[in-house]
């Protein structure tokens, strides 16, 4: 974790009541140095504060919180809180702001803000935002900086808007009844455990991994009124979606991680079906056939020889032959090799020197060649069993061949 507070040591201590009367008289004894106040504060309607309140380099010790405050402006800059800022029910202050303020711990717990709630540059251990926030009248809005961890749950009101923030840890849990706006966002981890999104808007956008041992993680969510643009998974470390909601997403510009986890193999089973089709409704025709092949892998992994023998061996044809349809050079390898095989087990059931007839292994690989296709010699008729079984397997393997060779092309 960063260094979240000023290494500058505050120049002087002053009380609780100092503080109250520097700030109700605009006093500045101190000349723009940092100072610390000692005693928890409360700015409550017990005090008549201006209409425009500007607090400047203080840091607070103890608590600090807004209580039954209405109809003023709150702005704090380069403030450091040591303790828990929290903005509680019954505050009713016309717009609060912070700017390039440190926090220990910043919660938002309700209140009623007709105007924005501004947070710039902030550096801050912990952020909690829920409960309900429907008297916020406009946007919550965090624009840059860095905090330590994050944790929106169960919370309702307007737009909660997080820009070019640096996190360690960014959870969303829980009913969410507010547009939710993720922008530019570097993050070590990021999950969404039983996050419900489909009746309210979540939109992440330019989200990248803070180093090579992140995590973004989806767990018992619904994401159907979700949009995700310009996001780089492919650099998470583990990229998780499990027993989540996922197909209806609108997404754009995404580089996929190409291994989804989730926790057993039936679920990321699921999860990749999902996937599947969130691409084919995109028309994202690469990234279909990538999951729909990893589907297939993970179905073929889930099977039992004794039990599925059947399916798991159709599969595993598929499987080893071209990659579930992804791979072209697969099957021609296997055609050639194979092809060789029979055409030696061909000559020498019939006493046919290979090295005078090797020409004739080209005509072999002709599933339509004729019986006796070696000039003047004439096949048994174990060689002529032989080719007949290579017929099949050869045609299997160009069939192969072309399925994976026209993957792109729509059947």
């Amino acid at each position: 974790m960063e260094d979240l507070f000023d290494s500058t040591p505050p120049t002087e201590t002053i009380t609780a009541e100092q503080f109250y009367e520097q700030v109700l008289t605009g006093n500045d004894p101190y000349d723009g140095q940092p100072v610390l106040v000692e005693d928890r504060i409360i700015l409550d309607d017990e005090k008549k504060w201006p209409s425009s309140l500007i607090i400047r380099n203080y840091h607070f010790h103890d608590h600090i919180g807004l209580y039954n405050l209405a109809n003023i402006t709150v702005t704090f800059y380069q403030c450091s809180f040591y303790q828990q800022f929290r903005v509680d029910n019954g505050t009713q202050v016309e717009s609060l702001a912070f700017d390039i303020c440190s926090f220990e711990r910043l919660i938002f717990e309700g209140g009623e803000v007709p105007g924005y709630i501004s947070i710039h540059e902030i550096r801050a251990k912990y952020v909690e935002i829920h409960w309900d926030l429907r008297q916020i009248k406009k946007n919550i809005t965090f624009s840059r900086g860095y905090i330590n961890k994050v944790n929106l749950s169960y919370a309702m009101g307007n737009t909660i808007r997080f820009t070019g923030v640096t996190a360690d840890a960014f959870a969303l849990q829980g009913y969410i009844r507010a547009k939710i706006i993720l922008s530019g966002l570097v993050v070590k981890t990021i999950g969404f455990n039983g996050y419900e999104a489909e009746e309210s808007m979540l939109q992440i956008e330019d989200l990248n991994p803070r180093d090579d041992s992140t995590s973004f993680g989806l767990w018992h969510s619904n994401m159907s009124n979700c949009e995700i643009l310009n996001c780089n998974l492919n650099g998470f470390k583990k990229v998780t979606i499990q027993d989540s909601f996922v197909s209806k997403m609108t997404v754009a510009n995404i580089r996929w991680k190409k291994t989804i986890e989730a926790n057993g193999l039936e679920k990321q089973r699921e999860t990749y079906r999902q996937l599947k089709t969130l691409m084919k409704r995109h028309n994202n025709r690469v990234m279909e056939l990538h999951f729909a092949a990893k589907e297939m892998e993970v179905h073929y992994q889930s099977l039992s020889w004794k039990i599925d023998f059947i399916d798991k061996f159709i599969l595993a044809t598929s499987k080893w032959s071209n990659k579930f349809g992804q791979n072209w050079l697969l099957p021609i390898f296997w055609l050639l090799l194979v092809g060789f095989s029979f055409f030696f087990l061909v000559v020498y059931c019939s006493s046919i020197g290979l090295k005078a007839h090797w020409g004739s292994y080209f005509t072999f690989l002709n599933p339509t060649h004729k019986v006796n296709f070696i000039p003047n010699h004439t096949l048994s008729n174990a060689s002529m069993t032989i080719d007949f079984i290579s017929r099949v397997i050869l045609a299997y393997f160009y069939f192969q061949t072309v399925v994976a060779f026209r993957k792109f092309v729509k059947r």
